[in-house]
Protein backbone atom coordinates (compact mmCIF):
# COMPACT_ATOMS: atom_id res chain seq x y z
CA UNK A 1 0.00 0.00 0.00
CA UNK A 2 1.53 3.38 -0.99
CA UNK A 3 2.23 5.95 1.67
CA UNK A 4 -0.07 8.99 1.70
CA UNK A 5 1.20 12.30 0.29
CA UNK A 6 2.55 14.31 3.24
CA UNK A 7 2.98 17.79 1.73
CA UNK A 8 -0.52 19.13 2.57
CA UNK A 9 -0.22 18.02 6.19
CA UNK A 10 3.23 19.60 6.44
CA UNK A 11 1.96 22.84 4.95
CA UNK A 12 -0.80 23.03 7.52
CA UNK A 13 1.44 22.06 10.41
CA UNK A 14 4.45 24.21 9.55
CA UNK A 15 4.05 26.55 6.58
CA UNK A 16 7.37 28.27 7.32
CA UNK A 17 9.28 24.99 6.97
CA UNK A 18 7.36 24.04 3.85
CA UNK A 19 8.03 27.40 2.15
CA UNK A 20 11.69 27.18 3.16
CA UNK A 21 11.78 23.82 1.39
CA UNK A 22 10.18 25.36 -1.71
CA UNK A 23 12.64 28.26 -1.75
CA UNK A 24 15.61 25.91 -1.30
CA UNK A 25 14.38 23.87 -4.24
CA UNK A 26 14.18 27.08 -6.29
CA UNK A 27 17.71 28.00 -5.24
CA UNK A 28 19.01 24.59 -6.33
CA UNK A 29 17.36 25.00 -9.72
CA UNK A 30 18.80 28.50 -10.16
CA UNK A 31 22.43 27.41 -9.70
CA UNK A 32 22.94 25.73 -13.08
CA UNK A 33 20.93 28.48 -14.78
CA UNK A 34 23.25 31.08 -13.26
CA UNK A 35 26.23 29.09 -14.53
CA UNK A 36 24.78 29.16 -18.04
CA UNK A 37 23.98 32.86 -17.78
CA UNK A 38 27.57 33.61 -16.75
CA UNK A 39 29.05 31.40 -19.47
CA UNK A 40 30.49 28.98 -16.90
CA UNK A 41 28.38 26.17 -18.34
CA UNK A 42 27.26 25.45 -21.88
CA UNK A 43 23.73 26.60 -22.66
CA UNK A 44 21.28 23.68 -22.71
CA UNK A 45 17.74 24.63 -23.68
CA UNK A 46 16.20 21.41 -22.36
CA UNK A 47 17.90 21.81 -18.98
CA UNK A 48 16.79 25.45 -18.84
CA UNK A 49 13.21 24.50 -19.58
CA UNK A 50 13.17 21.72 -16.96
CA UNK A 51 14.72 23.90 -14.25
CA UNK A 52 12.44 26.85 -14.98
CA UNK A 53 9.34 24.65 -14.91
CA UNK A 54 10.40 23.31 -11.51
CA UNK A 55 10.99 26.88 -10.30
CA UNK A 56 7.53 27.89 -11.49
CA UNK A 57 5.95 24.90 -9.73
CA UNK A 58 7.73 25.79 -6.50
CA UNK A 59 6.63 29.44 -6.76
CA UNK A 60 3.06 28.21 -7.17
CA UNK A 61 3.46 26.03 -4.08
CA UNK A 62 5.23 28.65 -1.97
CA UNK A 63 2.81 31.49 -2.56
CA UNK A 64 0.14 29.54 -0.66
CA UNK A 65 2.39 29.03 2.36
CA UNK A 66 2.24 32.46 3.98
CA UNK A 67 -0.79 32.33 6.28
CA UNK A 68 -1.12 35.16 8.78
CA UNK A 69 1.06 34.51 11.83
CA UNK A 70 3.53 32.20 10.12
CA UNK A 71 6.48 34.56 10.50
CA UNK A 72 8.76 34.83 13.49
CA UNK A 73 11.04 32.19 14.92
CA UNK A 74 13.53 30.93 12.34
CA UNK A 75 11.44 32.38 9.51
CA UNK A 76 12.96 35.27 7.57
CA UNK A 77 9.51 36.38 6.42
CA UNK A 78 9.03 40.05 7.30
CA UNK A 79 5.75 41.51 8.61
CA UNK A 80 5.51 43.47 5.33
CA UNK A 81 4.16 40.26 3.75
CA UNK A 82 0.94 40.54 5.74
CA UNK A 83 0.93 44.34 5.89
CA UNK A 84 1.19 44.64 2.09
CA UNK A 85 -0.51 41.50 0.76
CA UNK A 86 -1.28 42.97 -2.68
CA UNK A 87 2.34 44.04 -3.22
CA UNK A 88 3.54 40.64 -2.03
CA UNK A 89 1.17 38.85 -4.40
CA UNK A 90 2.33 41.08 -7.25
CA UNK A 91 5.95 40.10 -6.60
CA UNK A 92 5.01 36.43 -6.83
CA UNK A 93 3.21 37.08 -10.12
CA UNK A 94 6.30 38.86 -11.49
CA UNK A 95 8.53 35.97 -10.46
CA UNK A 96 6.18 33.38 -11.95
CA UNK A 97 5.97 35.30 -15.24
CA UNK A 98 9.76 35.53 -15.35
CA UNK A 99 10.18 31.81 -14.64
CA UNK A 100 7.69 31.06 -17.40
CA UNK A 101 9.70 33.25 -19.80
CA UNK A 102 12.87 31.37 -18.87
CA UNK A 103 11.11 28.06 -19.59
CA UNK A 104 9.91 29.34 -22.96
CA UNK A 105 13.43 30.50 -23.85
CA UNK A 106 14.72 27.04 -23.02
CA UNK A 107 11.98 25.41 -25.08
CA UNK A 108 12.92 27.67 -28.02
CA UNK A 109 16.58 26.82 -27.38
CA UNK A 110 17.31 30.56 -27.46
CA UNK A 111 20.31 31.60 -25.43
CA UNK A 112 19.60 35.30 -26.09
CA UNK A 113 16.02 35.01 -24.83
CA UNK A 114 17.28 32.99 -21.89
CA UNK A 115 19.78 35.70 -20.92
CA UNK A 116 17.08 38.39 -20.87
CA UNK A 117 14.50 36.24 -19.10
CA UNK A 118 17.01 35.09 -16.50
CA UNK A 119 17.94 38.70 -15.70
CA UNK A 120 14.26 39.46 -15.22
CA UNK A 121 13.84 36.45 -12.94
CA UNK A 122 16.83 37.48 -10.85
CA UNK A 123 15.43 41.00 -10.57
CA UNK A 124 12.04 39.70 -9.47
CA UNK A 125 13.61 37.51 -6.79
CA UNK A 126 15.82 40.35 -5.55
CA UNK A 127 12.94 42.83 -5.40
CA UNK A 128 10.84 40.46 -3.33
CA UNK A 129 13.67 39.58 -0.97
CA UNK A 130 14.55 43.25 -0.46
CA UNK A 131 11.07 44.10 0.80
CA UNK A 132 9.71 40.89 2.23
CA UNK A 133 12.64 38.81 3.55
CA UNK A 134 14.98 39.52 6.44
CA UNK A 135 18.71 39.14 5.79
CA UNK A 136 20.53 36.09 7.12
CA UNK A 137 21.96 36.45 10.60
Amino acid sequence: MPLPEMRPALAQANPAAEREDAMETISKQLRPLAGMARGQQAFDGQAVKAAAEKILAEFNRAEKLFPEGSGGGKSRALPAIWEQPDAFAARFEEAKAAASAVAKAGEANSQDRFQEAFKTLGGACAACHKTFRAPEN
